[in-house]
């Protein structure tokens, strides 16, 4: 019944058990995780919203090099908000 619990505690590597290995994995996808919704929040303001006029394309783009990124216009109208 507690044979999964044992093999927690099986050795792999010089003192190095089943049980730090899923720890340090845990800690590693933690992390990542936290830093990527930090990452995010500080996150630039020099991108904006943005439609192509001329092939309708809708994305990201940065306030200092306005172009499309699908068909290279420099057509392009700054969405705000919902539409």
């Amino acid at each position: 019944m507690h044979e999964p619990l044992d093999m927690l505690h099986r050795e792999l590597y010089h003192g190095i058990t089943v049980a730090h290995l899923v720890g340090a994995v845990i800690l590693v996808l933690v992390v990542n995780f936290i830093w990527g919704k930090l990452k995010r929040k500080n996150r630039p303001d020099i991108y904006e919203q943005v439609r192509c006029l001329e092939c309708d394309w809708t994305g990201e783009v940065s306030k200092y090099h306005r172009v499309c990124r699908k068909c290279g216009g420099d057509a392009l109208r700054t969405i705000y908000g919902e539409e």
